[in-house]
């Protein structure tokens, strides 16, 4: 019934031909992923430790009396 040899490498048992995965391919999108990922909490970080020092400037009143949400 399903021959086995060189001739059937890579088909599947119905003559469908499936692609190898490519692991090495796979593995650095993951990488690129991960690094992504860090660099954007890394961001995070640096935004958050920021942020106390930004709103007391957006509280404080402008020099000519006008607020900051007009």
């Amino acid at each position: 019934m399903f021959f086995s040899g060189p001739a059937r490498a890579g088909l599947h048992p119905l003559g469908v031909f499936l692609p190898k995965r490519n692991y090495g391919f796979e593995k650095r999108q993951k990488e690129l992923t991960k690094q992504r990922q860090k660099e954007e909490k890394k961001l995070r970080k640096l935004e958050r430790s920021k942020e106390p020092e930004s709103d007391s400037l957006l509280e404080a009143p402008a020099s000519d009396g006008s607020t900051l949400e007009e």
